[in-house]
């Protein structure tokens, strides 16, 4: 399964893999059916922060042997544009206005339609119009897709499946192309070191590391492969906490300079008392003991 929620304070929601697999290729179906040719030579873009439409966006294309190519925020403005450029992309989808705008500062030409997850303002129609590029509802190819006919076009292992862009630290982004037999091999080898502690269909994970980036991806792959479920974080890094009372995770993929900020916090929070750290240091022996049983 997988869930979202509106905000801090709101419920998650929870969409079955079954639903959630007749949305992707319906979906997929309706990018077909919008004029997109179903293969693996067909590149289209995804411009947004983690959420379902993202997985549908993803598996979606995979439906029909197209290509995902992620942008994401950190990129900027010239980094986008040569993302675009290189990969000749005709179709994005995109999260946002934000985005929208980031995107509509430098186009190129083979830039052709938007599709929006949320609903675009009409600023923001009237420029894209002038630059010559459609905006399509998420909810619209979705619906396109389920009433037509079209059938699932299933990648073979050697398919290309995604273009991940670098962050270009060192110049312009690098584009390193995955098949699916890649993602594939990843996933189930680090589930072979893993062993006993692998995902179990119990297990829930919170997503909010950019699904831009291999690694959440990885991770969210391995939770499906068990039947387990994934929550995706609210969209505000600053209410992550509000969102794990919510959820309630067991797994948590995360990286080192997320783990430094929440330790320095939490030994920001403890140093200023004796009581606190003597709490603190009780705990921490006791969940020591218990992991190592």
């Amino acid at each position: 399964m997988i869930c979202w929620r509106d905000g801090p304070g709101r419920p998650y929601q929870w969409l079955h893999y079954n639903e959630t697999l007749l949305r992707a290729r319906n979906f997929g179906a309706g990018l077909v059916a919008s004029g997109l040719e179903p293969g693996p030579k067909t590149y289209v873009g995804i411009y947004s922060q983690n959420c379902p439409e993202w997985i549908l966006t993803e598996q979606g294309l995979y439906c029909q042997s197209m290509v995902v190519v992620p942008l994401y925020d950190t990129l900027g403005p010239d980094a986008c544009h040569f993302i675009l450029s290189t990969t000749a992309l005709s179709t994005v989808i995109v999260q946002d206005d934000k985005k929208m705008l980031q995107l509509l500062q430098s186009p190129p030409k083979t830039l052709k339609v938007f599709i929006a997850i949320n609903e675009p303002s009409n600023d923001v129609r009237l420029k894209a119009q002038k630059l010559g590029i459609t905006i399509k509802l998420f909810d619209e190819i979705e619906a396109l897709g389920a009433a037509s006919k079209i059938k699932d076009r299933p990648p073979k292992p050697e398919d290309l499946s995604c273009i991940n862009f670098t962050s270009g630290t060192t110049g312009m982004p690098k584009g390193v192309m995955l098949s699916h037999e890649n993602i594939v091999a990843a996933v189930c080898a680090t589930l072979l070191q893993l062993a006993e502690h692998k995902p179990h269909k119990s297990d829930v994970i919170l997503s909010f590391l950019p699904l831009a980036h291999m690694l959440e991806r990885c991770c969210e792959v391995a939770v499906y492969i068990a039947g387990g479920a994934v929550g995706f974080y609210g969209g505000d890094i600053k209410n992550l906490a509000d969102d794990y009372k919510a959820l309630r995770p067991t797994i948590t993929p995360s990286v080192p300079r997320l783990l430094n900020r929440v330790y320095d916090r939490v030994m920001g929070q403890i140093n200023g008392s004796s009581f606190k750290k003597f709490l603190f240091n009780m705990a921490l022996a006791s969940k020591k003991k218990e992991l190592e049983r």
